[in-house]
Parts: C-alpha cells; sequence; structure tokens
C-alpha cells in the first residue's frame, strides 16, 4: 500500500460460479501456510514474510467471499482495496495459469478450477482497467506458462498422483504458485 494514501476499495460484484472459483483457488494456495514454519526454521525471514503478507490477503479476499465452502447468496461483493486487490488476482491467475501447463497430472475438479479462475481473475482485472486486450493477453499466457515449466524443469519439482508439488527439500503444496516460490528461491541460491 501507498504510504500516507487513502486506501481505494472497490465494489466488485460477482457470481456464485466466479466466487467458488476463486475460493478453491484460496484454498489451494492457503494449503501451503505452514511453509512460513520452514522458512522460519532454515532463516529465510524475509520469505516468511512475504508469504505471511500473501496468506494475509488471500484471507482478506475470503472475507469477501465467505469462509464456508458452501455459502448463501448468488451474488458477492468484492471490497478489498484495489491495492490490495490487484496483486491478490494477479498471484491467482499466474497459479491457475500455471496449473493448466500440467493437465495430464490433473483431476478435472482441478482443471476446471483452474480454468475458470485464470478467466475470472482476468475479467476482473479487465473491470479494474489492469488487463490489456485479448491479444495481449494470450501472449502473456504463453510467455507465463514457459516460464513456469522453465522453473519446474531447472529447479527439479515434481508432481504426485495425488495433485501435489515437492519442492527441492521435500515440501509439499497442491499450490503450482507455492512451488514455483520454492523452485525460484532454490534457483537464486544456486542457478545451475
Amino acid at each position: 500500500m501507498l504510504q500516507g494514501g487513502p486506501e481505494i476499495s472497490v465494489n466488485l460484484a460477482i457470481g456464485r460460479e466466479a466466487r467458488d472459483a476463486l475460493y478453491h483457488m484460496l484454498l489451494a494456495d492457503i494449503a501451503s501456510i505452514g511453509d512460513i514454519s520452514i522458512y522460519l526454521s532454515t532463516n529465510e525471514a524475509a520469505h516468511a514474510r512475504r508469504l505471511r503478507q500473501r496468506y494475509e490477503m488471500d484471507m482478506r479476499l475470503l472475507d469477501d467471499l465467505g469462509w464456508d465452502e458452501a455459502t448463501d447468496g448468488e451474488q458477492f461483493v468484492i471490497t478489498m482495496p484495489s491495492e490490495t486487490l490487484r496483486p491478490t488476482l494477479e498471484r491467482l491467475y499466474w497459479s491457475s495459469t500455471a496449473t493448466l501447463a500440467y493437465p495430464a497430472e490433473l483431476d478435472q475438479r482441478t482443471i476446471d478450477h483452474a480454468t475458470q479462475c485464470s478467466l475470472v481473475c482476468s475479467e476482473l482485472l479487465s473491470r479494474m482497467g489492469e488487463r490489456p486486450g485479448p491479444e495481449s493477453t494470450d501472449v502473456w499466457l504463453t510467455v507465463q506458462s514457459e516460464v513456469a515449466r522453465r522453473v519446474v524443469r531447472k529447479a527439479g519439482l515434481r508432481m504426485d498422483v495425488h495433485g501435489y508439488w515437492t519442492g527441492p527439500i521435500g515440501q509439499r503444496t497442491r499450490s503450482l504458485a507455492q512451488a514455483l516460490d520454492w523452485g525460484l528461491a532454490r534457483l537464486a541460491r544456486d542457478p545451475e
């Protein structure tokens, strides 16, 4: 958030299907919240702090979407500040798009959630004035998926038959974004 500036909240209304897609990707991301303690135990406080901030934004979005999987209502209003919502949506978009780069290793439900989430995030970012037209988005998706493939390959990340990613020191998560964080951290310490 900008220092000294007012928080400008958005009021974006979404339907049940869009809410459910965001909800399931948030759950996949939050499933690796225990990684904060792993980073703290390995003296990587900066990584732990970054994850705390990320999960804090995830949970703030859950405040708007509802914490229960089954919740009443057909319309949901996202009211979080745009400075917090934008990076959250961008990360969820990235995570869902990168997840789709490995469809053979995923069940149909995960593929459906990831596909819907990428579409919802793109639409919401567009409504916030943050996403270029569809031609640029297609190029952006291609570039992001290729980067994810390279990180997965170079860092030695693996997905098991249950849909869990295994990181360089044996961590497990269902979130591709988290697995990519592990891979990037490993590559930063040991580029080759």
